[in-house]
């Protein structure tokens, strides 16, 4: 019973809470979002993130990336140790991979995406985060 508990906080903690934070990220401090449109959400759109930092508009703008492929990535680590698929660390290069090529894939969907330096940069800190922090799980 308690190694099921210590699963259910390790996939709290490691894959849906960094989804809610980076999900809080986007939704609150990002203006003109596809999210806030959908839903006719108008109350963040006076932000003026040019005058903020340059730390907290990398947080705005790549925070939620990061969030999302620390998630995936601890999902999929977390998965890999529950059955084994294969070693850790190949599983980290398919990983970081998949991660890598969804972000580079926006430089060829320039109309519907963005692509920047910053977001490669932060889902490939978020991915070495991810495989050593769940390497022992």
């Amino acid at each position: 019973m308690k190694r099921g508990r210590s699963l259910f906080f390790k996939i709290l903690l490691h894959v849906f809470l960094p989804l809610l934070i980076g999900l809080f990220i986007y939704v609150f401090y990002r203006s003109n979002v596809w999210i806030n449109r959908f839903l006719n959400w108008t109350f963040n759109e006076q932000l003026d993130t040019e005058n903020y930092p340059v730390i907290t508009r990398w947080m705005i703008y790549s925070g939620p990336d990061f969030c999302w492929a620390y998630s995936f990535a601890s999902a999929i680590f977390i998965l890999n140790h529950l059955y084994k698929f294969s070693s850790h660390r190949f599983v980290f290069i398919i990983v970081l991979l998949l991660t890598g090529a969804s972000e580079i894939i926006q430089f060829f969907f320039t109309s519907h995406f963005t692509f920047s330096f910053p977001d490669l940069i932060f889902i490939v800190l978020a991915c070495i985060l991810s495989a050593i922090l769940n390497k022992r799980i």
